[in-house]
């Protein structure tokens, strides 16, 4: 039984990868946002980002119950119950 083994890298052993270079300090960062430009627009941008998420499932559920036919019961249910039907049979979209 042999024990010598072959190398199964993939990178020649004359290559190097490189190193990143280092990660800026955390007081640099804390520096740019704390300018009241930067902080606005990420404040903004997580507003934004989180009424979208928020309101878009509610707006769904509005216009469901806003075309849904005269008689049927499908979705004559509280907005509650109307949301989890909605995410059961619909799913994340």
């Amino acid at each position: 039984m042999s024990l010598d083994r072959k190398s199964t890298s993939s990178v020649p052993a004359t290559q190097t990868q490189p190193v990143p270079g280092p990660l800026p300090p955390v007081s640099q960062i804390r520096g740019a946002v704390a300018q009241p430009v930067v902080a606005a627009f990420l404040a903004g941008g997580v507003a934004g980002a989180v009424s979208r998420t928020v309101v878009s499932p509610l707006e769904r559920l509005k216009i469901l119950f806003q075309v849904q036919s005269v008689g049927r019961e499908e979705y004559k249910l509280s907005v509650g119950k109307g949301l989890s039907k909605m995410w059961k049979e619909e799913g994340w979209r």
